[in-house]
């Protein structure tokens, strides 16, 4: 009886032990999404290996960022929690193909037209569903209002929650269809 007890916590340690490199690993790199000199696709392949451990501390982390915002190329540098947001929300798309949208009650002014156009692709309705950014031909980012973040972070967390039991094989996705 006393050797059963043994094997079956070393057996518990073992498991234990094994599943923290891979959680170290992918918490260490998933730290490095907002690095913005670094590509992020070589990072996703990476991940993929662990692709469930992966999504369930990218969705972990989302949190809204300031919003409506315009980041130009080449100013990303100083926007990093912002560039770690989508990165993750990137890697996300990538992993399960998913993609949310949201409605906002936000009033745009007049000097954010822009970023509302370039949010909305030119849509002049108030009702249109937009994404947590958008990555134009020119690398200008456009950062959706908080309570559109705040809504696509919820999808994902509820997404998850009727999700996380499946296995997400590697995807050959175009860059296209998660990147931008």
């Amino acid at each position: 009886m006393y050797k059963f007890i043994i094997l079956t916590c070393l057996f518990s340690i073992m498991l234990l032990a094994q599943s923290q490199p891979a959680d170290k690993q992918v918490t260490e790199l998933i730290k490095t999404f907002s690095r913005i000199s670094e590509p992020l696709e070589p990072k996703l392949e990476i991940l993929q290996t662990n692709s469930s451990i992966a999504i369930k501390m990218l969705i972990a982390e989302l949190k809204p960022v300031q919003g409506p915002l315009r980041i130009p190329m080449g100013k990303e540098k100083k926007y990093s929690e912002i560039m770690y947001l989508i990165n993750s929300v990137r890697a996300l798309r990538y992993f399960t193909g998913q993609n949310f949208t949201a409605t906002t009650n936000y009033c745009f002014r007049e000097r954010e037209k822009q970023i509302f156009d370039n949010l909305t692709y030119g849509k002049k309705s108030a009702d249109y569903q937009m994404d947590l950014f958008v990555c134009t031909s020119t690398w200008t980012i456009y950062i959706a209002p908080q309570d559109v973040q705040v809504s696509i972070i919820k999808q994902w967390q509820d997404w998850y929650i009727q999700n996380k039991d499946k296995a997400f094989p590697k995807k050959n996705v175009p860059v296209s269809d998660w990147y931008f």
